[in-house]
Parts: structure tokens; sequence; C-alpha cells
């Protein structure tokens, strides 16, 4: 290995100046500090965009019918916007249906703690013992001292629980506001998806190193392999809750 100067510069065979590799640390710094700021902020945006490209696979069919058949190839954006709607509808109505029988079996929850409270607020539970047999009252008499820390036991239990409900109650309110926002995000990003998700593709083609006839092979079993994972677990999953709704009622 031989070492010259040039200009100052110690040059090294094949190899470029130390000066110019440390005007490039800078740059690399910057470049890896933006790439993990850029990560951090993008992160949550993940779940939702992966949503939104499987419900816009899963609802491309109907958006090809309205763009091909009912619009004769015209109206892109109306075909996307009237799947996008029944995207929306998909989502919106089994959530809210959940949410208010969650919100429901909450209110009920917590007034049978309420009322369980204040009857044992307004009873003693030594009462108890006049409904058992004399020989066994007898018995317990020694222990009659513990009731009165066991029934404040149990009000600090009932205490305890309703304080439980309402943070849950809270939890659900943060968790809807976070819902909503990235139900607008799936929404605004599966309308794109379905309108322009075929020059997406198409510029993936483009950039990959394979010759056309595999391209289109590729793209083919993974549409296939796609469509039977999707349909298959959303059959499944229909079939499964239509048991599970006739087992409940």
């Amino acid at each position: 290995m031989t070492t010259e100067m040039s200009g100052g510069l110690d040059m090294t065979d094949g190899s470029l100046p130390r000066r110019q590799w440390g005007s490039y640390l800078p740059f690399i710094v910057a470049f890896a500090m933006l790439a993990a700021l850029s990560f951090v902020i993008s992160f949550p945006l993940f779940r939702p965009l992966a949503w939104s490209a499987l419900l816009s696979f899963f609802s491309y069919p109907l958006y090809k019918v309205l763009y091909s058949r009912a619009f004769s190839e015209r109206w892109s954006n109306l075909a996307a916007g009237i799947t996008t709607a029944a995207i929306l509808l998909l989502l919106v109505v089994p959530a809210g249906l959940m949410g208010t029988l969650i919100a429901r079996e909450g209110i009920k929850v917590y007034g049978r703690v309420a009322d369980l409270l204040l009857h044992l607020e307004g009873s003693e539970v030594p009462t108890m013992m006049d409904f058992l047999p004399e020989s066994l009252t007898v018995r317990l008499e020694p222990f009659m001292e513990h009731f009165k820390f066991i029934g404040d036991s149990i009000r600090q239990a009932g205490r305890w629980l309703a304080v439980w409900i309402a943070s849950v109650s809270r939890g659900f309110l943060g968790n809807a506001f976070r819902m909503i926002y990235q139900l607008i995000i799936i929404t605004v990003a599966s309308f794109y998806m379905l309108r322009d998700g075929h020059k997406i593709l198409g510029y993936i083609k483009e950039i990959l190193p394979l010759p056309s006839e595999e391209r289109e092979d590729l793209f083919g079993k993974a549409r296939q392999i796609l469509e039977a994972v999707v349909y298959g677990i959303t059959f499944t999953a229909g079939i499964q809750a239509t048991l599970g709704g006739l087992g409940w009622w």
C-alpha cells in the first residue's frame, strides 16, 4: 500500500481523501437523524395505512363493477367515493354497535355496584346470623367482632370496582377519539388506493428487474394468495360470528 501527498491530503490507493470523508460525515449524521425522526412520526400511520390497503383490496371488485359497468369507465372519483362509503359503513356500524353495547353494560354494572354500596352502608352484616341455626350461631359468636372488618372490606372492594369502571370508561373515551382519527386516515387512504391503485401497481411492475412474463406471473400468484387469505379469513369470521350470535340468542 502506497501513500502519496497531493495538496496536503493523504491519498491511499483506491480510497477517497480523508478530508472528503470528513465533509460527508455531517450529511450522513443529519440524514440519519431525519430518517429516524420520519420513522417516529410516521410509525402511528402504519397500522391505519395497512388496514386501508387491506380494505381496498377486499372492496376493489366493487369499485371495478361500478367504474367499468355502472359508469362506463368514467367518473372514477364517484366510483371510488361510493366504494369508500361502503368501507366506512362496514367499519362504523359494527364499531358503533359494539361501543353502544359496552357503554350500556358499563352503566348497568356501575349502577349495581352503587346499589350494593348503599345497601351495605344501610345494613349491618351481623344480622345475617339470624338466618343461621342456633347451634351454629353459638359457635360463631366468638367471630362476631370480625364481621365489621369483613363488611368494611366488602365496601372497600365495591369502591375500588366503581373507580376501576370509571377509569375504564375514560380509557374507552380516549380510545374512541383515537379510533376516529385512524378512521379518517383509513377513509382518505382507501379512496386514493381504490382510484389510483392500478397506477401504483404499474409503477411497482416497472421498477422490478424481471422480464414482463415473470412479473405478470409473480403478481398473478400474489393476487391469488391474497384473495385466498383475505376472503378465506372473512368467510370464516362470518361463519363464527353467525354461530356465536345464534348461540347467544
